[in-house]
């Protein structure tokens, strides 16, 4: 088979050697075949790359169309939180000025009535004058301990316990006009011990509602504790 070939191979050298145009005919046919087999690498080169950028053209529009929607869905969340703490720290405003005017009422309600019932136990003025100063007196004992409750128990445990008291103060002050006419010291002490129950109280509640505004407020606070 190779005495074959180099047979034909040497025959055909033979004959371009013989007829040079046809071998300037081959040559030239040969290279456009070459230059056409490089030129459908190329297209198919170029195919390729076209495909390669869609697909990443297509990935990055994914891509950025998650990212938006979850900037979406992340915007409407953090606008529903701030709906929410909006309506939360409304309430909380609310309730504390709810408590904030019970307690002020509650100091001075009994003071039209109070210089008569005093009178009707046979009792100086002076005994009027020191059961109205034990609602003071209430906040002063207690003073120093109201901190230590809000460091200790909380601002709303705190709280609770100023309306606890409060209102046993009211409820127990409207009974002692039950006590018996001959017996005026012992409800001179007990409207002093009612008072000072009292101002224990309005002492808690004044403290948990500024800690608690400074805590949620702290923009408006000065105003809000005025208020």
């Amino acid at each position: 088979m190779d005495d074959q070939n180099r047979g034909l191979m040497g025959g055909k050298r033979n004959a371009y050697n013989e007829n040079p145009e046809a071998f300037t005919v081959y040559s030239q046919q040969r290279n456009a075949g070459v230059q056409d087999a490089i030129v459908s690498n190329q297209i198919s080169i170029n195919g390729l790359s076209a495909s390669i950028v869609n697909n990443s053209i297509i990935k990055q529009s994914v891509h950025q169309g998650f990212s938006v929607m979850e900037g979406s869905k992340g915007g409407s969340v953090m606008s529903d939180a701030r709906d929410k703490a909006g309506a939360s720290k409304l309430l909380i405003m609310t309730v504390l000025c709810a408590i904030a005017f019970g307690a002020n009422t509650a100091y001075s309600v009994v003071a039209p009535i109070l210089p008569n019932k005093v009178k009707d136990y046979g009792l100086a003025d002076l005994y009027t004058a020191m059961i109205i100063s034990g609602y003071p007196m209430g906040m002063i004992l207690f003073t120093p301990y109201f901190g230590k409750m809000l460091n200790t128990i909380g601002q709303k445990k705190t709280l609770l316990i100023g309306v606890i008291s409060m209102g046993i103060s009211m409820l127990a002050f409207g009974f002692l006009n039950r006590i018996p006419h001959k017996q005026p010291f012992v409800f001179f002490g007990l409207a002093v011990a009612c008072r000072i129950l009292m101002g224990f109280g309005n002492g808690c509640v004044n403290s948990a509602t500024s800690s608690i505004i400074a805590f949620n407020y702290p923009e408006s606070m000065g105003f809000l504790i005025g208020l």
